[in-house]
């Protein structure tokens, strides 16, 4: 290597042609020192070698050293590809779960039932004898967490106040918030779901199981019991298991196929502020701003998961929204 960069540097002057490929061809016609094997790969290898290590070739050279730069790039690009995890050591994802939803929206108080009481697993039993039962071991934890929650609580209710300063409407009760919000967030977490199924020959077993380990409360490997929180959550740090930055190699789909950490984290947010606030004011958490925000939040990040069933189902929710909405307003300004 070192004799064919002392060849390159005593070559280059005169014969750097109008493209990178002809001056490779051209050096190549002078017969580098090359004994055997691929000369042209050889001629290359040394050629980027000697542009990284000698600055004053590089400056001597500029034209040369951009288009060794942009040969490196396109053949990174070719060579990065989504790693597929052998069947030994793919992660299994119970595929059942995906339909145990029953969801109704609209007029009418929410009728959402979980098999798998997802949507209150993040809530933190207030009765400590019940939950020293699930857990004998972990009493004084439990206390901990009941406390912490109460402390969350606390926050929220200032956050309200804080919040009651700016005028906001609130078109609908708690209750019919709640019929619109509820299903949405299930939606979105079935379509997560069927998102790490789809494309669990990307996932290793491995990395499921550690995740779900350190998870609080711990998860079974399989998902069954992975909430909307915890698949955001695991997409999120994995995100590498599903796209390869700055490439077109990407299992995402849409507006945000390139960056899906944009509408995943601006999710999560949302899906957070809802367990956060449990305990809400007598006008529900859910003014008709933040109705809209979420339901056109979900359509995004579904599209972005390339689901055409939840995407679907949350296109409806969203016209049923924003037309009784309207109703809601006309008849507001009839009444004024």
């Amino acid at each position: 290597m070192a004799k064919l960069s002392k060849w390159l540097k005593g070559n280059l002057k005169d014969n750097v042609k109008e493209t990178f490929e002809a001056t490779i061809e051209h050096l190549l016609k002078l017969k580098p020192p090359v004994k055997k094997g691929n000369k042209r790969q050889a001629l290359m290898s040394s050629l980027q070698a000697l542009m990284k290590n000698d600055e004053s070739v590089r400056e001597e050279y500029e034209s040369l050293n951009a288009w060794v730069n942009v040969n490196n790039s396109e053949k990174e690009k070719k060579e990065k590809n989504l790693k597929i995890v052998d069947k030994e050591h793919q992660a299994m994802f119970k595929k059942a779960r995906v339909v145990q939803y029953n969801i109704s929206y609209g007029a009418g108080s929410a009728q959402t039932q979980n098999s798998n009481n997802i949507v209150r697993e993040h809530e933190v039993s207030t009765n400590i004898k019940e939950a020293q039962e699930i857990n004998p071991l972990n009493g004084q934890k439990v206390k901990e967490e009941i406390n912490g929650q109460k402390v969350k609580e606390e926050k929220v209710k200032e956050e309200d106040n804080l919040l009651s300063r700016i005028p906001h409407e609130f078109s609908f009760s708690a209750s019919k918030q709640g019929s619109y919000v509820e299903p949405i967030l299930e939606h979105v977490e079935k379509a997560l779901f069927r998102f790490v199924v789809k494309n669990q020959d990307y996932i290793p077993s491995d990395t499921v199981k550690e995740f779900a380990l350190k998870c609080n409360p711990p998860r079974n490997i399989d998902f069954s019991d992975a909430d909307i929180l915890c698949l955001l959550n695991f997409i999120t740090k994995h995100i590498s298991l599903f796209m390869i930055p700055h490439s077109d190699k990407t299992l995402f789909y849409g507006e945000y196929k390139s960056k899906p950490l944009e509408v995943l984290q601006s999710f999560e947010i949302e899906a957070r502020n809802r367990h956060a606030h449990l305990i809400t004011k007598s006008k529900g958490k859910w003014n008709d701003e933040k109705l809209q925000w979420l339901s056109t939040l979900a359509l995004e990040l579904v599209d972005c998961l390339g689901d055409e069933d939840a995407f679907k189902s949350l296109l409806v929710i969203k016209r049923n929204l924003s037309s009784e909405l309207t109703e809601q307003n006309e008849e507001k300004t009839r009444k004024q």
